[in-house]
């Protein structure tokens, strides 16, 4: 039986599909009646889930597209490219949820107390303390890189944090990345009262342009890739289990054992001199 005379009214497309499954578990976000942070856990999942939906099933259903031969999904008669098309339309809306409900948990937690601030909410004694913590513990360990006719566009790992900054100088416009290194805390907190704190990302982002001191800085933004896992459509075992994280665990059994070196996955190292989060940064 050809695609043109299948019934597509009794299927849908597997990744639309999975989508809605995603957006009911951004509606336990949603529901008051979740304690808070659970409902914090729930927002998380389902980013998580999309980084890995792009990662894995994006990933494979674009490297469908740049295969000559035309494949057509048997569930909704879809080509790849229209598949990504449809993926992307629905993804958008998703996003700015999950944008609207962190602002409204990010505003429940305030009321308890908790609070994750920029830079520009900060009295004068917390700047002074994250104004230390940079110069002392991040700046020395940062690599920031220019992007121009020289200097090629470096590689960005999968999922990593990085500060993109558009610069110009002697009117000449170019571009620069800071990588925000995985050595230091995740956020630093301040010493006033209840849990106030900053991210490093948003530390980083509003000294960038001591970093790049000798360009004017036009506009910045915290950017983050996340890549094509590279996990063939064709590999049964993910294709009926529908779980890449059990394939992997296949392919980690299959290497050879050995002593593995420090700093290896799973083993976050912290730069010796960076003090633990929270810890009060040393007087210049």
């Amino acid at each position: 039986m050809s695609v043109q005379t299948l019934d597509f009214s009794y299927t849908q497309d597997r990744e639309l599909s999975w989508l809605r499954f995603n957006e009911r578990v951004m509606e336990e976000a949603r529901d008051e009646s979740v304690p808070l942070f659970e409902r914090l856990k729930f927002a998380a999942i389902f980013t998580s889930n999309l980084d890995e939906f792009f990662m894995i099933r994006v990933g494979s259903i674009y490297d469908l597209t740049l295969i000559k031969q035309t494949h057509v999904d048997t569930k909704s008669g879809l080509t790849p490219a229209q598949q990504l098309a449809a993926i992307f339309q629905a993804v958008g809306p998703l996003y700015k949820q999950r944008d609207k409900l962190m602002a409204q948990l990010e505003t429940r937690l305030r009321t308890c107390n908790i609070c994750n601030l920029t830079v520009q909410e900060l009295d004068v004694k917390e700047r002074k303390q994250c104004e230390r913590y940079f110069r002392d513990y991040v700046l020395p360990i940062l690599s920031p890189q220019v992007v121009d006719a020289h200097h090629p566009f470096p590689h960005l790992p999968s999922k990593t944090l990085n500060i993109a900054v558009s610069l110009k100088r002697d009117g000449e416009s170019c571009f620069g990345i800071v990588p925000i290194p995985k050595s230091v805390p995740a956020y630093l907190k301040l010493n006033e009262r209840g849990l106030r704190y900053v991210l490093i990302e948003q530390l980083v982002l509003e000294y960038v342009g001591d970093i790049f001191d000798q360009y004017a800085v036009e506009s910045k933004a915290v950017i983050s890739v996340t890549r094509n896992a590279d996990i063939s459509p064709e590999d049964e075992d993910y294709d009926v289990n529908d779980d890449y994280r059990q394939h992997m665990r296949k392919v980690s059994k299959a290497l050879p054992a050995g002593p593995r070196p420090p700093g290896g996955p799973g083993e976050r190292q912290r730069r010796p001199g960076v003090p633990p989060v929270g810890a009060p940064a040393s007087e210049p």
